[in-house]
């Protein structure tokens, strides 16, 4: 049967023309080659489908009924070819990425939104965690991490840059038997130890730089958010994303401490083993993020 189907579709194309030359060219095809496969075809059937003449051809009532029953299927065929043609080279698939719980820069997590919005055809499954995923990982393809990437054979690509501010509790800056106006009183209170920062602070104005080594706190957590839980209770200070400390700035459950003091810059990077790079995916979402936070920051 397969072996038929190109007839029939010379068939098709000479019954939509009418004429032998009008569908061979439609085919791109010799007129001798499509003389052929109608005599293959009618050959094959054991009837004659269309009547010739030498001014005109016309259907035989055989085949008007084939074509009647044919012409839609080939149509139908014709259309899917084209809709996956046309769509062979849109990006689709599954992206599975790992992210912090709380993003500092909400403009990274907005460039995935729109790279979701853009790309109809790719799924992406997000994994919301503090937790540092170990790659390369069957679970995960992509990393969003804070701070600098140690292992040299995961690839990295810095995104954006985050910059803390140190923030205490009332509750706790009103248990100091004195007021704390210098960073050094710092080394006499409670820091509220994350799992991913050191043991000493640094801060910078201008050309002054100052290292401290606060007391460590009795309580250590792997969670940002729950570092500023900890911080708004009154365990400890912290140093915290700003846009995550912003709405307990605002409403006086936490106070900023030495402002006019900066601490160390993390980067934000994305990290995947070099084994990814044939992820077209990845490199289309980075190419996008970066895009993304270009034309905002020109934009802003």
């Amino acid at each position: 049967m397969y072996k038929h189907l190109k007839s029939l579709a010379v068939f098709i194309a000479v019954a939509q023309t009418g004429a032998f030359n009008k569908a061979a060219q439609k085919l791109g095809l010799k007129p001798s080659v499509v003389s052929h496969h109608i005599n293959k075809l009618e050959a094959h059937l054991g009837t004659c489908l269309i009547y010739r003449s030498t001014r005109q051809l016309s259907l035989s009532e055989q085949g008007k009924a084939l074509y009647q029953s044919s012409h839609s299927l080939f149509e139908d065929t014709e259309s899917l070819f084209a809709q996956f043609s046309s769509n062979s080279n849109e990006p689709r698939g599954l992206l599975r990425i790992s992210l912090p719980q709380f993003i500092p820069d909400p403009k990274i997590e907005q460039a995935i939104w729109s790279f979701h919005e853009q790309y109809s055809n790719v799924e992406l499954m997000l994994n919301y965690t503090d937790k540092q995923i170990q790659l390369p990982s069957s679970d995960i393809d992509l990393a969003i991490r804070i701070g600098r990437q140690t292992d040299s054979s995961l690839m990295t690509k810095k995104l954006s840059f985050v910059e803390h501010i140190l923030v205490a509790s009332p509750l706790l800056l009103a248990g100091q038997d004195s007021a704390i106006s210098a960073p050094e009183q710092l080394a006499h209170l409670q820091r509220i130890k994350l799992n991913c920062t050191g043991k000493t602070l640094i801060l910078t104005q201008l050309k002054d730089r100052k290292e401290i080594k606060p007391l460590e706190s009795r309580v250590t957590v792997n969670s940002i958010n729950a570092a500023l839980s900890a911080t708004i209770a009154g365990i400890g200070f912290a140093d915290l994303p700003p846009a995550l400390c912003q709405q307990a700035l605002k409403n006086g459950q936490l106070i900023k401490l030495f402002p006019e003091w900066r601490l160390t810059r993390f980067p934000i990077c994305a990290t995947y083993s070099g084994k990814a790079l044939d992820n077209s995916l990845i490199k289309l979402l980075l190419v996008h993020i970066e895009q993304e936070l270009s034309e905002q920051q020109v934009a802003g």
